[in-house]
């Protein structure tokens, strides 16, 4: 019978980790730093709001 390998002895725990730390820094630079943007971006291509709507 194989001895089981314990959570503790993998690398597999760290990675978990680091995919659990850098998940809001990537959905924040994904989804909510475009948005942030939404006023310089229609200024630079000279567009409104109902433009941007009809998209």
């Amino acid at each position: 019978m194989e001895k089981m390998t314990s959570w503790h002895n993998t690398n597999l725990r760290w990675f978990v980790l680091v995919l659990i730390g850098v998940y809001p820094l990537v959905q924040f630079l994904i989804g909510e730093y475009p948005a942030l943007l939404g006023e310089q971006i229609k200024s630079y291509f000279d567009v409104s709001q109902a433009e941007i709507n009809y998209l």
